[in-house]
């Protein structure tokens, strides 16, 4: 049984989170999209998973004031990506365990996500059987990213 923990991102491991999203995500995030994301004052959620001491899975998440509000109500996966390898071990189900955690420490009770609508039925599934609920499609979502089909999935997980 391999061994899994989590643990801070840090200066120090941010390029390991940048690689794991460039070999598993459909497109790349700028460099500055990391850095922005060590700012505390940002309300960000960094979080990389270990199996057996080698980092192979990473959640970038982030507080965020919806409309309306005038404090964080939520909190928004940016990304979370696990090595094609490691699939199925259960890390990105126990990353998402840590960040709604974390979220009520910081009295935020929702999460939100937009999932890309190129991605595998799988992909729709697991977000399905962690609770959350699809509450609409947002047409050329990643049109920036020059992904064909660019629209996204939105789901919401509350609790």
């Amino acid at each position: 049984m391999p061994k899994i923990a989590l643990d801070d991102v840090t200066p120090n491991n941010l390029g390991v989170v940048e690689k794991i999203n460039a070999v598993t995500l459909p497109f790349n995030y700028d460099h500055s999209w990391y850095v922005e994301s060590l700012q505390q004052n940002e309300g960000h959620l960094l979080q990389l998973a270990f199996v057996n001491e080698l980092p192979v899975a990473a959640l970038k998440a982030r507080a965020i004031t919806e409309k309306g509000h005038s404090a964080p109500a939520s909190v928004y996966i940016d990304s979370i990506a696990v090595l094609e390898a490691y699939r199925g071990l259960g890390l990105a189900k126990k990353l998402l365990d840590w960040l709604v955690e974390e979220s009520k420490t910081r009295f935020l009770h929702k999460v939100l996500v937009h999932v890309w609508q190129g991605n595998s039925e799988a992909v729709k599934q697991w977000y399905l059987k962690q609770g959350f609920k699809e509450v609409g499609v947002l047409k050329d979502y990643y049109k920036a990213k020059g992904l064909e089909n660019p629209d996204a999935v939105m789901y919401v997980l509350e609790f």
